[in-house]
């Protein structure tokens, strides 16, 4: 069974390294409308407004001089994202030299990078394969309100689907939950309407259990109270140390469930006391040149482009859709399940969940 899954997976892989090579040759080749890959929440499909996907389009071509295209990290089988249990496979394929492996973003920003071999290409890329992260190194912000005092790079080895969600209405600050919405309208915590539908079912209808388990998820989402603390770029920001909300407080476009204004929040998972295993990430100790004050984290995050003390750690959080075809989960890779991202907000926001309520998120999420 592995190994007819394995195969399986290396066709579509396959498949669709072959369209790009057609496309990059002139021909006219197209994904349909919904497309079926299998996946192991069942399968992921994409619907494009144009009636299909052509991959002669610049997406799909290699345009610069490392090999790689869009779809190198952009692929339809995974949520137009990576996966990592795919890119071990990509590894496996082609012994570490598939275009998306390069040194440059693609490795642990360890010191000393040998890729001339096979066991140096695994290390190298060890991240990557293990947790779909790719590293880049940003320098220090000019005029920045910190210095790095301490970088450990080598610490620890360093309405579903598709169709519905193409007429979903959009625009920057929709259903902001800061008052951000152009038109002046109110926010709401209804973010999700996708399986309203399914709150009722017949018991004896086929599906009906696993139905009713996502309509719990999505009404957990919607109307589960949250007392948001201590979360930079909105406590701090507002000056509230209590924020009553939900989950669609911070992810607030409708049936789409990403903040619709860029608003980088810092929730702790970068933190290095993160319920998580972050062990796998280097530290990086940050001091401020002005009150000296030490902060260690793995990722300062936003405060690398602003240069800002207050931007340490604060993300900009992303679309929900698709989840269950991107694992592992949140900026770092450190939940390695939509279970384990589940667990980490219960544990940060005491959410007091039960079992059937995380098994009903999890339903939720996944079918997104």
């Amino acid at each position: 069974m592995r190994v007819a899954t394995i195969c399986f997976l290396s066709a579509i892989l396959i498949a669709i390294a072959t369209a790009v090579v057609f496309a990059e040759h002139g021909e006219n080749l197209k994904i349909p409308n919904l497309f079926p890959f299998p996946d192991s929440s069942g399968v992921v499909e994409t619907f494009s407004s144009n009636g299909s996907i052509d991959l002669s389009n610049p997406f799909f071509q290699s345009l610069g001089t490392n090999g790689r295209a869009c779809v190198s990290c952009h692929l339809p089988d995974q949520g137009w994202s990576i996966a990592a249990d795919r890119v071990q496979l990509r590894f496996h394929l082609t012994a570490g030299k598939d275009p998306i492996f390069r040194t440059n973003d693609g490795s642990n920003c360890d010191h000393n990078i040998d890729t001339s071999t096979l066991a140096g290409r695994r290390q190298a890329y060890s991240l990557l394969t293990s947790r779909g992260l790719i590293r880049i190194a940003i320098d220090v912000p000019a005029g920045a309100e910190f210095e790095v005092a301490d970088v450990n790079l080598d610490k620890h080895g360093a309405t579903g689907g598709p169709v519905q969600l193409a007429r979903q209405k959009f625009f920057v600050g929709i259903n902001d939950s800061l008052g951000g919405n152009p038109f002046g309208t109110a926010f709401t915590p209804l973010v999700f309407d996708v399986f309203q539908s399914w709150s009722n079912l017949d018991d004896d209808a086929r599906g009906a259990v696993a139905r009713a388990a996502i309509a719990r998820g999505e009404r957990l989402f919607n109307s589960k109270p949250i007392d948001i603390t201590g979360v930079g770029g909105l406590n701090d920001d507002l000056g509230l140390p209590h924020i009553p909300g939900t989950c669609g407080t911070c992810h607030d476009s409708p049936n789409i469930g990403n903040h619709s204004l860029p608003v980088p929040l810092n929730i702790g998972v970068g933190d290095l006391n993160s319920p998580l295993d972050v062990s796998y990430l280097p530290v990086i100790t940050l001091r401020n040149k002005t009150t000296r004050q030490i902060v260690q984290t793995t990722d300062p995050g936003r405060a690398l482009i602003s240069g800002k003390w207050k931007d340490i750690g604060r993300l900009k959080g992303p679309i929900l859709r698709g989840l269950a075809s991107r694992a592992p989960y949140f900026h770092n890779g450190s939940a390695k399940t939509l279970a384990d991202a589940v667990n980490f907000y219960n544990g940060r926001f005491n959410m007091d969940l039960t079992a059937q309520d995380k098994a009903d998120l999890v339903a939720f999420l996944s079918s997104l």
